[in-house]
């Protein structure tokens, strides 16, 4: 029974140890798309590059002025 429950417990920590590696690497090469694309909205801005700018916005892209207001890509154009 002592021996049944070791292997268990070995194997349990071998399986999470490979979950949370993976799950590191995952995070971090999120990270790193999410950085290069906001050096792109950064540049687009910069030069003042509308098309660029909107290019990089999702269909569902909006904000929430201060007044409540919301705003998406084609009220951003105009």
């Amino acid at each position: 029974m002592t021996r049944q429950l070791s292997m268990a417990v070995l194997v349990f920590i071998a399986v999470y140890s490979s979950l949370v590696s993976v799950r590191a690497r995952d995070h971090s090469e999120v990270r790193k798309d999410l950085d290069a694309q906001y050096k792109k909205l950064a540049e687009a801005h910069d030069q003042g590059n509308l098309k660029a700018i909107v290019e990089l916005k999702t269909s569902d892209f909006h904000t929430i002025f201060p007044d409540g207001s919301v705003g998406d890509s084609k009220m951003m154009e105009q």
